[in-house]
Parts: C-alpha cells; sequence; structure tokens
C-alpha cells in the first residue's frame, strides 16, 4: 500500500527496497516467534468480579496468556510498527494528501439521554469512541502481534453465516491489499469457488438514475469481500451513500427503491441540511462542516430553502458533484428524528429490532412469535 497503490506512494523507493526485503520478511519472522507453541492450553485462568475495565459489573475475566507477555511479542509489535514513522503521511486512516479527519461531533449524540434510554443503554455506562482502557489492554497483552482473526472468520463462514469484509482503499492502518489477502487465505468450504471468483465492478444507484462507480467485489457463497473507492479507515464518513448501499445490500433486506429513498434522505440530512436555532439557521450536515466553499454557499441567498419533510426529500434531486441549489431546514434535531420516525413507517420491512437490556442483544423480530 505505502509503495505501490493506486495513490501516491508514501515511501521512497529506497525505503520500499528496504521495507520488502528487510523489514517485511523481519517483521513476519517476529510475529511467528510471539506465536503460541503447538498445544497450548488457550483456556487462560479465570479473574472472578473485576471492576477494572471498560465494563462497571461484576464479569469474569480471563487473564492473559502467560505467552502473550513474553518479550518476542513485545519486540515484533515495536519493530513492525516502527517502519510507520518513515512516512510523512497526515493521517494512517487517510493516505490522500488532502485527508480530513473525521468530526466526532456524533460522540455527543450517543451520549445523549434520549439516544441511551432508546436503545437500552445502562445509565452509567458512558460512550467512548476509541476508549484508552480497551487500548492498553490490546497492547498488554499483544493482541496485535498474537491474536488474528482467521479462525473466527473460519468459524463462521463455515457455520454459513453471510460475512461481509470491506476497505476504504484510501485507508493505510488496515489496506484492502491487506484484507484481500486474508480473504484469499481462508480455509474453509467455499475456497475452491473463492479462489474462481471474478472481481466485479461495484455501483450504487443515484436518484437520477445515474449508477455511481464506488467500488470492486469478490463474493462466492456467504462471502463478500468489498473495496471501496475514495474511501479511508471510516467508509461510512468518506462514502456515506455508498456505505448505506453496501449495508442495505448486505443485510438484504431492502427494496432498491428503498435504499434509494435511504440514501436520499442521509444526503438531505446527515450530509446536506440546516436547523434552526435561537433564530437563526446553522449547518448541520457533515458535508457541509468539511466543505468550507458549500458552508458559505449554503448560508448565504442562493440556494433555496425548504422545511423538512421526508416525504418531500425523498423526491428531490440533486447534484454529485457541485454546491447544492437546495437545502432542507428542521426546527431542531429532535423534531427531525421525529419525523424520521414517522416516515420509516411507511417504508416496507419484514421484520423489527429490539434491543434486550438484560441479554444486551439487539433481537430480530421476524415472526408473530417473537
Amino acid at each position: 500500500m505505502g509503495c505501490n497503490s493506486t495513490y501516491d506512494p508514501l515511501f521512497t523507493k529506497k525505503q520500499c527496497t528496504q521495507l520488502h526485503d528487510t523489514v517485511l520478511p523481519a517483521c513476519a519472522a517476529a510475529i511467528d516467534a510471539c506465536q503460541p507453541a503447538p498445544g497450548t492450553d488457550f483456556a487462560g485462568s479465570v479473574v472472578a468480579n473485576s471492576t477494572d475495565g471498560m465494563r462497571n459489573d461484576s464479569c469474569p475475566r480471563m487473564q492473559p496468556e502467560p505467552w502473550r507477555l513474553t518479550e518476542a511479542c513485545s519486540y515484533a509489535n515495536s519493530y513492525c510498527n516502527g517502519a510507520l514513522n518513515w512516512t510523512t503521511m497526515i493521517s494512517a486512516y487517510d493516505v490522500r494528501p488532502n485527508a480530513r479527519m473525521v468530526p466526532d461531533d456524533y460522540v455527543e449524540y450517543l451520549r445523549s439521554k434520549p439516544f441511551t434510554d432508546a436503545v437500552g443503554v445502562d445509565p452509567g455506562i458512558e460512550y467512548d469512541e476509541c476508549s484508552d482502557i480497551v487500548y492498553d489492554r490490546f497492547v498488554s497483552t499483544s493482541d496485535a502481534m498474537s491474536r488474528a482473526s482467521v479462525s473466527a472468520l473460519e468459524y463462521l463462514l463455515d457455520a454459513q453465516l453471510p460475512v461481509l469484509l470491506y476497505s476504504g482503499d484510501a485507508d493505510f492502518i488496515c489496506t484492502w491489499y491487506g484484507t484481500m489477502r486474508v480473504a484469499n487465505a481462508l480455509d474453509w468450504h467455499g475456497k475452491g469457488e473463492w479462489a474462481q471468483a471474478p472481481t466485479t465492478d461495484w455501483t450504487w444507484p443515484a436518484q437520477s438514475g445515474e449508477k455511481v462507480a464506488a467500488g470492486q467485489f469478490v463474493s462466492a457463497q456467504n462471502f463478500t469481500f468489498l473495496r471501496v473507492y475514495e474511501a479511508g479507515h471510516e467508509v461510512s464518513f468518506y462514502q456515506p451513500q455508498a456505505a448505506l448501499y453496501m449495508l442495505a445490500q448486505f443485510i438484504d433486506r431492502a427494496s432498491v427503491e428503498d435504499i434509494e429513498k435511504l440514501a436520499t434522505i442521509f444526503w438531505f440530512t446527515a450530509e446536506f441540511r440546516l436547523c434552526r436555532e435561537d433564530g437563526s439557521i446553522r449547518t448541520c450536515g457533515a458535508g457541509l462542516l468539511s466543505l468550507f466553499g458549500e458552508l458559505e454557499h449554503a448560508l448565504s441567498d442562493v440556494p433555496i430553502r425548504l422545511e423538512f419533510e421526508p416525504s418531500k426529500a425523498v423526491e428531490q434531486t440533486y447534484p454529485l458533484s457541485d454546491y447544492q441549489p437546495l437545502y432542507f431546514v428542521a426546527d431542531s434535531f429532535r423534531d427531525a428524528t421525529a419525523k424520521l420516525r414517522e416516515f420509516n413507517k411507511t417504508m416496507k420491512r419484514p421484520f423489527q429490532v429490539r434491543y434486550n437490556p438484560y441479554t444486551r442483544l439487539v433481537e430480530v423480530l421476524d415472526s408473530k412469535d417473537k
């Protein structure tokens, strides 16, 4: 990814030669040295009533296996990540020179009482975008070097569960090249068919009828890998409508018509939306907040402004590569949410979901018995 990709190189030619000939083989050997010996007992030992962690309940915990804390694992982590310091990229989550940092304004929403009450979150738990406690635990047990997800993926695939792996093709920290190599290396019942599966262009349908090129995918039986164009680590931020379409396709519950409606609603709410506050018009869409020129345009007298009504918004067309000629204005976030909930009731859905606060699981209600 850093030396040969669809984006500009992140390393010099000399560095790329050294990476290929020296660093990568040494890194692979260091990771191998960190792996458990054949026959290692993975059961671990249980620590009861632990309170120092992410959750605040009395949950039995597993101590890290002794082999995880070895000097070999620490060395592998340090050596393999050291090469990242050679680059001058702005962010490991987006290799492009004009990389945009993902805004964290949604964090406050996920912490808000209306949201936590709606999904049944324990009042004593606060959402954290990237928990230092969890990260420190991973580092202290050398999980990055010693615990792969390959066996878990193979288990899910052989259990006939649908699996989707996706990567933004501008992401460096989890490159699509690496994810594809993992996909190709999996040992599962459909690996023969997977090896013969073609790489196919993937598009999402704009309301204008245009099919927007969004990536490429490989699929066989219950397994799909998707590369998303022009997206960094957080695919749903960089390509929100493509991400929405991807999820709708994967869930396979929504019609193309409904997916198009959802994509249009997303455009006029999460991306390009205006709100009233204290008698003034404010911007509150991620697309607006990340584009200064569009921000000025939206607050000028040039564009048309209409009261936000989802049923009207879904019928509205919009340009993909120019300033928006029209914006919908909501009286408040609460008002927009209430209108969206009412509109969602008009969409055909063969199932509902419900959060069970006792089991902490999301239950799919797809039959009268449930």
